[in-house]
């Protein structure tokens, strides 16, 4: 609201505004109104004094964000104000340089203007080439609706397939939440594909905007081969076991020192989930096997299956089966099928 007042603050007639003008400066506070974290009154009195400060160059604003003569807008973003001065270097270039930029914000709302994946990967600032960027933009336009990713579970198990793209909140990673205003506070797919790592380009490379996305997205998963003792097999593979777990506003994982744990809510202070443990018990259920899941509380505490008597661990990417009697441990990247054939036999 204050950027819509400043504008027009100075304008003798509200009906004689130039009505491009009025919409670069719109655009540029929206987009970064939008993608910034606006909290405390501290900030939000930084930003009016920014709006207030920029106020003076209104009339060739574009020109003066591409002019490079601004560093940061104190109150917003740095990274939405780097990305829009970015923008607006690219916009200056010609009509048809801003209509594409302008096209590509309006296609992708999930992103609230933040198209800089597309401009990185297209290397679009320096190549001008426009069916690259046209080919990175429809890539993730099949992918996402106005407020969420279309096939989400299936999307981060084909981003789990091509590498960890896990981003860290604090000491835990998150599989990247829906929600791309982050009302959690934790990193969304949103600030994934904005931060145009080399697991998201991956998969936009391999995907034709023309064809069925889900079928693609199964095929790359296909296409690549995980060991059992990576956990990205099991998140891969049994999905439906493991995704259930997570809370869908946090989807957190903390890695202790011997395995991957699964965070059910924010704080890991609680009963946790061991991915593999929880793998295998699935495992033992489809043999009919019936196993029972034991955990402290908290990260560190011990946690192990009681299978047929015996105690069943998981540490440092083996399995550890144990009695008064038995003392035994996998051998082989092939974890879960050697555990499974060892407790079969027993």
């Amino acid at each position: 609201f204050h950027a819509v007042n400043a504008f027009l603050s100075d304008e003798n007639d509200a009906n004689t505004v130039n009505n491009s003008v009025f919409n670069d400066w719109l655009r540029l506070f929206l987009n970064l109104v939008n993608n910034s974290r606006i909290e405390e009154a501290d900030d939000y009195q930084k930003a009016v004094q920014s709006i207030d400060r920029i106020k003076a160059h209104k009339n060739g604003l574009l020109l003066f964000l591409a002019s490079g003569t601004l560093k940061d807008l104190s109150g917003f973003s740095k990274e939405q104000f780097t990305e829009e001065c970015q923008k607006a270097r690219i916009m200056c270039k010609s009509a048809a340089h801003k209509k594409v930029i302008i096209d590509a914000e309006n296609a992708l709302p999930y992103f609230s203007g933040q198209i800089r994946s597309i401009i990185h990967y297209s290397d679009f600032e320096n190549t001008n080439n426009f069916s690259e960027f046209d080919r990175y933009l429809n890539s993730e336009k099949v992918l996402f609706d106005n407020k969420k990713p279309i096939h989400g579970k299936l999307l981060r198990r084909t981003l789990c397939a091509i590498d960890d793209y896990r981003l860290p909140v604090g000491s835990y990673k998150t599989l990247c939440i829906d929600d791309p205003n982050e009302s959690s506070r934790t990193p969304s797919l949103k600030r994934l594909f904005s931060n145009h790592g080399s697991a998201v380009k991956e998969l936009l490379d391999n995907i034709n905007a023309s064809k069925p996305i889900e079928a693609q997205l199964k095929a790359i998963i296909s296409g690549k081969t995980l060991d059992e003792n990576d956990w990205r097999y099991c998140f891969v593979n049994y999905t439906d076991v493991l995704f259930p777990l997570m809370s869908t506003s946090h989807l957190r994982m903390f890695e202790n020192g011997n395995e991957e744990l699964i965070i059910p809510n924010k704080q890991s202070n609680g009963e946790n989930y061991s991915v593999y443990l929880y793998t295998l018990q699935h495992l033992l259920r489809k043999k009919s096997i019936i196993s029972e899941y034991y955990t402290e509380l908290g990260a560190y505490g011990d946690r192990y299956l009681i299978v047929k008597g015996y105690k069943v661990r998981y540490k440092k990417n083996k399995f550890y089966i144990e009695s008064d009697s038995v003392k035994w441990k996998s051998s082989s990247k092939n974890v879960l099928s050697d555990a499974l054939t060892k407790i079969m036999s027993m």
